[in-house]
């Protein structure tokens, strides 16, 4: 069983990232990660951790970092094929200019989960997967 301050430090940075507090909650983010045994990529709460921490360092757009992160939650534990982690390798990669590796990294979201890369979006991640496959 994992320590409970790995939960509460998990709400005090989703309530922090919903307040656009987005360092506070990247710093609450880390402090539980921190807290996960060795290898952490055996444990499911890597998973949502590594997200977590994607999320808020793609919402301060340091998209090269978001990707690390989001690469790491892929790998952990639960985290393969999920689709909200391809479609934010994918808006990473497209904010870096990365394209091709952008179109399929949303590929793999839309085939997985087609409302997780359309609803709630920034639709130019849609628009761009458009010039990219017939969907």
């Amino acid at each position: 069983m994992l320590d409970p301050k790995i939960t509460d430090l998990c709400q005090a940075g989703d309530r922090l990232l919903d307040s656009q507090d987005l360092l506070g909650a990247l710093i609450a983010y880390q402090e539980a990660l921190s807290l996960v045994p060795e290898p952490k990529h055996d444990y499911a709460a890597s998973v949502w951790l590594y997200t977590a921490i994607g999320d808020a360092l793609l919402f301060m757009n340091r998209h090269e970092e978001a990707h690390v992160a989001f690469h790491k939650a892929l790998f952990s534990a639960t985290g393969f094929g999920n689709p909200y982690i391809h479609m934010r390798l994918g808006q990473c990669r497209f904010e870096m200019n990365d394209l091709d590796l952008a179109a399929d990294e949303l590929m793999r979201a839309y085939m997985g989960d087609a409302e997780a890369v359309i609803e709630g979006q920034d639709p130019k991640y849609f628009e761009f997967l458009k010039t990219r496959a017939h969907i």
